[in-house]
Parts: C-alpha cells; structure tokens; sequence
C-alpha cells in the first residue's frame, strides 16, 4: 500500500516536475541572453571612452599610437569597470597595437581570427571569453577592432545571483507539487481502498479472523476482497497446522537432546576406555623382548613395538608406518593359501644404516577379519644378535684388546719415559706431557662413551624436543677444555641475541663437543682454538678453528673427507664412530659440515664450518646415536 501511495504521488507530481525543468531551462537560457546584453551595452560604453579618449575612428589611427603612452591610459581607463578586466587595441591584421594587462597581449590562433574579423557589430564570444568591437572605415571595412576580456569575477557574480534567484523558487515549487500529489495520493487510496486496508492492518498484526466485508467495497474491488478473504482463511488454517508442527519439533528436538547428551557421555567412556586400553597395550609391546607387528595385507602398520620398528625399518608415510616391499613378499610367501591361519620362517633383510645383512626368524598368525583383508599378528626375533648375545665376552676382551689396552700401554709407556727424563729436576718435562695428556683424553672419552651406551640400555626411545640455546653450550664446551689439546678455546660470539635451536639438547650438545674432538683429532697439541659463531634470520654459523704449531710437520689426515661426506665411512674404529655420529646428528637437523685447509701466518690449520638452519624442526629416523655406540661396542673390529 506504501508503494501504491507513492507510485500514485509519481504519476501526478510527474508532469508538473517535468514542467518545473522545462520553466528552468527556459529561465536559464533567459538569464543567459539577458548577460550577453548587458555585456555588450557595458563594452560599448567602454569603447566609447577609448575611442574617444584615442580619436580612433580616424583611419590608421590605431597604427600611430605610441604603445609606451598608450599602455598606461588603457589601464587607468578600464581599471574603474567592474565587468571588464582588460582592454587592447588590434589592427586589420589581427596584431596586438596596444594592451593595459598581458593578457590582452596574446595573439588570436587562425580559426578565431577568421570567426572575429567577420562580425559587423559588438560580439562576446563565450570560448574566449571577451567581447570584440570592430572599428570601420570609410568603406566600412575593419581597421581595427577593440578587445575586452570579460572578468571572472563578474561571470561567477551573475552565475552565483541566478542561482540565489532560481534555487528558492524551484524548491518551493518542488514541495508544492510532493505536497499536493501525496494529498491527491492519500484521498483517493482512503475513498477506494479504506476498507481493504483496515482489514490488512488488522492481518498484519497478527488478527487472521478479520475478513473483508464485500457489501460495503466498491463494485471493482469484490473479486479482490473475495481473493483476500479466501488467503485470510488459508493463512489461518496454516498457522494452526505450523503450530501443530513446532510442538511436535520440540518434543523431537527435546528427544534428540537427550539421546545427544547420553550418546556423548556414552561417547566420552568408550574414548577414556580406548585410551587406557592404549596405554596398556604400549606397556605390554615395550615388555615384549621380541618385536610385535600387526599389519594389513597392503602392508599398512596398524599396531608395532620399537623393537620391530628398528629391524624392519619401517617406511613412514603420512601418519602411517608401511612394511618394506621386500618384507612384505616374504610374508606373502610364507601363507601359500588363503586358508592357512599360521606360519613360521626366517628371512634376511638388508640394515641401510650398517650396510649388513641381518637375520630374523618369523612366526604369524592371521586374525578374524573380512574376507581377503584378514590382518597379519607377527613376532620378530634377530637370530643375528642372539649369536651376537653369546659372542657377547669375546666381543668385550677384543674391544679392551684393541682399543683402552693399547691406550693404557702407551700411556704407561710415556709415564715411565716422563720419570726417567725428569729424574731429580724439579723442570715438568713438557714433550712428556703432551704426548700423554692425548692418551688421556682418548681414554676418557671412549669410556664416556660406553658409559654412555651402558646408561641408554632399556631406557626409553627419542629425545625432549625444547629450545636449546647454542651460545650455552658452546660456553660449556669452554669451560670443559679436553686435555692434552688446546690450553684453552676462545669463543667469538655476536653481540645480538642468538635465535634458539628446536630440538634435543643433548644432541646438540654432543654435535658442537664431537665437532671440536675431531678438530683436536685431526691438529694435534696444545694451542689455542678458536669459534666463531655467526646468526642470521634463518641460519646459523659455527666455524671451528685451529692452526697447527709453526715446527710441528703436520699434514691434514684423511679421515677428514668423510667429515664433510666426500667419502663414507667404512672403517670400525673409534675416530670413524665419531664420524658416524656426527653425520647422523647433522642429517637429523639438516645440517651441512665443510672442511677446509688453510694456512695463516706460516701455519697450517683446518677450519670446520657447521651450518644449522634455525627454524628447521628436527627429522624422525629409525637410526639413533645409541645405535651407532652399541654397534661399536657390541661387535668391535
């Protein structure tokens, strides 16, 4: 009904609006006219006092004028005009003779010159702005003409005074007519369509009994009320059904609220139970010696222990473990049927990490499961560490033979070299010292090692992750100097904070302190050594270095190369174990190791560059530090 008002309102203001534009633009186009009038009539007033001041209607006058005399009379003539803001004086030729401002003194293009010198009268030419007047000769031909800028000032005046005139009147025509076409509007909605309105308004209140009485409407508006009476009744009979509908969608959602509420605290218990049947099935794989694995016919991992995970190395992707294809035909093998529910056998499988063939022997059984996708339960024993567990004495007289009973030999025989050359001097026999003192630490840290392997046997697997500070550790390498090498370490650390590194520290801090061994390792004696670190954003630079003595015939020793992973490692000794461990914690926290020989001021030395990323969290592998000593330590060459 609103729109209905408004668009009866449009369609009877619309021919009076229309005639409000049309009166506009006439009484613009009035207005307009009116200026161009009143600029002429002020221009030949104006010109009047030129000619008259210059005697110009004499012919060629114009072109005797001095300009240096006449410039300044034109000013102080046209100065009083509020309407024009200069004046200048032009001959037949379209030259400028004479001009009270410069901007009279501009010389008109082709096209205005032929539009200006044909008029026969005063003219104001709107593009230009300014008003010529033609001075005739004899033959009434121009001789000159007289040039009047019109000012912007008086222009913007007269725009400005329009407006103040026409804008009242338009707005109050505008109301007059919005006024009389809504009045119009509302009487005749209220004479044709009162009835019909009420009941609507009584409808939209929410009263749907109203009905329309259709003895009291107009004869052209029975069909419709009768249409209205009808979509009342309808609406009605609606809104008692809907109503029927939301109770029963109450009672429903009231239903399925307290299922909801049942199923989740159901939900919730059968989780709680889940997990601690997790935890005890965890608790029972790690007491299993052997190792247990539950795998699908694809080979996807659905239950394993640690121990399985080290001998079969099993391949991760996404979350998933997968069995290695090789391991995944054996056991295919070893059920000839699909009927057959158990079956035992031994398979070899490669070790990537120790380059070696390892033995294990299998048993398996199928579990209840569909059809075809029936899930393998297996038990893993390495028959190669049994006979390794029984080697396992021998093994340990062969490490002291070959490794701490050589030690101790030499050390003996320095010590008994170093009392004979002292004999009753009270002078420390330096060269003693410092081929002992090597001994010593060699000895020292190898034990630090099977100390180490010996406290790590059952513990758990994996390392706390957290941020390590490097400058930390690199000071408590400082302070721990190893000795027979360098009498002391010099550290050259930024002087802006250090990003921290992710990962293990002690990992880290067996990186840095295996770094700074092999540099004792590979430039022998007591000088001082130097590292530097160096941070970036997103990198992390530690340079270990270390010159040999200027009469000391040194020579860079070849385990170096496998350092920096020009060459694998393929000896078993005690050097090549911290290579090992080295080259496995820097593939862990994608680190990259440079070696490089330089010489400075007369002596040869090496440098050791570590570069870590920052952010980089550290990589999951099978093969652990603890791996590399216990292999060590368990089958010695």
């Amino acid at each position: 009904l609103r729109s209905l008002k408004v668009g009866i309102a449009l369609c009877c203001g619309a021919p009076l609006a229309l005639a409000l534009a049309v009166y506009g633009i006439f009484l613009w186009r009035t207005d307009h006219q009116q200026l161009r009038t009143m600029l002429l009539e002020h221009a030949k007033v104006e010109a009047g006092k030129v000619i008259e001041q210059f005697d110009l209607l004499e012919a060629e006058a114009g072109e005797r004028l001095p300009r240096h005399q006449v410039d300044p009379v034109l000013a102080e003539l046209i100065e009083p005009s509020e309407v024009f803001d200069y004046v200048s004086i032009l001959d037949r030729f379209g030259r400028v003779i004479v001009y009270s401002k410069e901007r009279g003194a501009t010389v008109l293009d082709e096209s205005a010159k032929e539009r200006v010198y044909a008029i026969d009268g005063p003219r104001y030419f709107a593009d230009l702005n300014e008003v010529y007047y033609p001075l005739f000769n004899e033959e009434r031909k121009i001789s000159g003409l007289l040039r009047l800028g019109v000012s912007d000032h008086y222009l913007g005046g007269a725009a400005s005074a329009f407006l103040f005139h026409a804008l009242p009147l338009g707005l109050v025509t505008l109301l007059v007519v919005v006024g009389l076409s809504s009045l119009l509007a509302q009487r005749f909605l209220n004479r044709s369509l009162g009835t019909l309105i009420h009941s609507v308004d009584r409808v939209s209140e929410g009263d749907f009994t109203r009905r329309v009485d259709t003895f009291v409407v107009r004869d052209e508006l029975i069909p419709l009320s009768s249409s209205l009476n009808r979509l009342f009744e309808t609406i009605e009979s609606d809104k008692k059904h809907i109503h029927r509908l939301n109770s029963g969608q109450r009672e429903f959602e009231n239903r399925i609220t307290r299922f909801k509420s049942e199923s989740v605290e159901q939900l919730h218990q059968l989780r709680q139970r889940a997990s601690d049947l997790d935890k005890q099935l965890q608790i029972l794989l790690r007491m299993i010696a052997q190792g247990f694995i539950v795998f699908e016919p694809g080979g996807r991992v659905l239950a394993s222990n640690s121990q399985a995970r080290r001998m079969l190395r099993l391949e991760r992707q996404g979350k998933d473990f997968f069995l290695p294809e090789q391991v995944c035909r054996t056991v295919a093998r070893l059920f000839p049927s699909p009927s057959t529910e158990r079956a035992e056998g031994a398979f070899e499988c490669e070790d990537g990490v120790f380059l070696k063939t390892r033995q294990y022997q299998l048993r398996a059984e199928r579990l209840p499961g569909a059809s075809g996708g029936q899930p393998v339960l297996a038990l893993l024993e390495d028959s190669t560490r049994a006979v390794q567990m029984e080697k396992e004495k021998a093994d340990l007289r062969l490490l002291l033979r070959n490794t701490i009973w050589p030690t101790l030999q030499n050390l003996h025989h320095e010590l008994l070299q170093e009392e004979a050359g002292a004999g009753d001097s009270l002078e420390r026999p330096s060269q003693g010292s410092e081929a002992v003192a090597p001994l010593v630490t060699y000895l020292h840290c190898l034990m630090d090692d099977w100390v180490y392997w010996d406290s790590k046997s059952g513990a758990a697997e994996g390392a706390p992750t957290e941020a390590v500070d490097p400058v930390e550790i690199l000071r408590a390498l400082r302070t721990e100097p190893l000795r027979g090498f360098s009498a002391e370490i010099q550290l050259h650390l930024p002087e802006d904070e250090v990003d921290p590194l992710h990962g293990s520290r002690e990992e880290l801090r067996r990186l840095f302190g295996e770094l700074l061994l092999l540099l004792q390792l590979a430039v022998p004696g007591q000088q001082d050594s130097a590292i530097d670190l160096i941070a970036e954003p997103e990198r992390l630079w530690a340079y270990f270095r270390k010159s040999a003595r200027a009469e000391q015939d040194w020579s860079a020793p070849p385990w170096l190369e496998c350092l920096a992973g020009k060459q694998p490692v393929t000896q078993d000794n005690w050097i090549h174990l911290k290579l090992n461990i080295v080259r496995l914690l820097a593939d862990l926290y994608g680190a990259k190791i440079v070696t490089e020989l330089q010489e400075h001021g007369g002596r040869q030395g090496v440098v050791i560059s570590l570069e870590l990323p920052v952010k980089q969290s550290r990589k999951s592998q099978d093969t652990t530090v603890d791996d590399l000593i216990q292999r060590f330590f368990v089958a010695p060459a």
